[in-house]
């Protein structure tokens, strides 16, 4: 019985939520990586990737998950094809900057006004202070754009940029690049930016020996092959702070980061043996803290060069690469946590610091507790009478 409410104990805690394939019907991306993504409302759009034929993708695709279903935007066709770019959305407005077309590394900065899908993209004209680059971040906060990270081939960059995009929605076209001199991160790109409560959190990425080469497998010494796995806070406009919470996930580039609540959810990416992950961890920005988090359900295999996206305060996870030799992946998959419940600032509320599920957790536990301890009882008056009617039968025998 110890037994039986032990193994009860451990399944209820031994999940901090699920995943689970989201199957659609539509027009369905086809297998990529590279790739962005952004949500606005109940819709996740995708820009861009690297398809096993070259540059193939300059259509958006959305996902609309009321639905469940994936839409082409025809309308939204993008003037060129971009790889390793990203995006954001700053109040229904997408955001996308750099990447790689079949013209080299590119410094474009386009914007796509979702209510107005037809009127397509916007090429937003700057004063070219930014670098053209690939694999850096591009996230929004406060109305303003911020760029960090990457590199052009030649060189890794660690600067960051940002612009006002107030301008943007009366129709402006053009914009100014402003700077900082302050030294954060290490120069890297495969990396992740989120925003929340007012500052920029960076994590992990990669870097190497460009002398070495471009294209290189990080088997020699000289290429100096780095997965970073350090946390950093940008607090703009000139602060960086370097974290340092205790268990860090292990290194890893190509991974997402998303923020659910008052937590980052970082997914997947390339670890520093260069083999893909399918770990799902938790950081808390108010307990500065990290925790692998457990999942029921199939896992979604591993990959790197995905994207993820909030949802309707749900993970969802498409595409990238298994770095197997097989095919670009075009699943979806979703992530749910346990019980979500937020305060009117949208964090999370009434969280338990080890098992990341709610008290909803300690009530089921509870009543199945006294579900077995009734059960447990009855049997045990059970076998009191069933040993009272043996003891009877025995001095019945022998009064005969």
């Amino acid at each position: 019985m110890l037994g039986l409410l032990f193994l009860t104990f451990t399944a209820v805690f031994a999940s901090d939520g699920w995943w689970n394939q989201r199957v659609a019907p539509g027009d369905v991306p086809k297998g990529k990586t590279g790739h962005c993504a952004a949500a606005i409302a109940g819709d996740m759009y995708l820009v861009g990737g690297d398809p096993p034929t070259g540059f193939t993708y300059p259509v958006v695709s959305m996902y609309t998950a009321e639905i469940n279903d994936w839409f082409t935007l025809g309308a939204a066709k993008l003037p060129a094809n971009f790889q390793s770019s990203d995006m954001d959305d700053v109040g229904g407005m997408l955001v996308l900057f750099g990447g790689m077309n079949s013209g080299g590394m590119v410094n474009d900065l386009f914007v796509l006004h979702v209510a107005n899908i037809t009127a397509g993209w916007v090429e937003v004209g700057h004063d070219d202070a930014v670098p053209p680059r690939n694999g850096h971040t591009v996230t929004a906060l406060g109305g303003l754009v911020y760029v960090f990270g990457g590199w052009d081939q030649e060189m890794y960059f660690n600067d960051v940029w940002w612009f006002d995009t107030s301008s943007l929605y009366m129709g402006g076209t053009f914009t100014t690049w402003m700077t900082t001199s302050v030294t954060g991160p290490s120069p890297r790109n495969s990396h992740s930016t989120v925003a929340y409560g007012g500052s920029l959190y960076v994590f992990g990425g990669f870097y190497h020996n460009v002398a070495a080469g471009t294209y290189i497998d990080c088997t020699n010494p000289q290429d100096q092959c780095k997965w970073f796995n350090d946390l950093w806070q940008y607090t703009p406009p000139s602060t960086w702070t370097q974290l340092k919470p205790k268990n860090p996930p292990p290194a890893r580039q190509g991974h997402s980061a998303n923020v659910l609540g008052e937590r980052m959810l970082v997914f997947g990416g390339q670890a520093a043996d260069q083999s893909t992950l399918d770990d799902l961890w938790s950081y808390s920005f108010t307990r500065n803290e990290w925790k692998k988090l457990q999942a029921s359900g199939v896992i979604p295999p591993p990959r790197t060069g995905h994207s993820g996206a909030m949802v309707a305060s749900t993970l969802y996870i498409y595409g990238g690469s298994p770095y197997n030799g097989g095919p670009n992946l075009n699943d979806l998959w979703v992530w749910t946590l346990n019980v979500e419940q937020y305060n009117s600032n949208g964090e999370e509320t009434d969280l338990d610091g080890v098992t990341g599920a709610s008290y909803f957790n300690f009530a089921l536990i509870g009543l199945l507790g006294f579900i077995i301890f009734l059960t447990y009882r009855h049997l045990k008056k059970a076998n009191t009478v069933s040993g009272n009617d043996l003891h009877q039968t025995i001095n019945n025998d022998g009064d005969m």
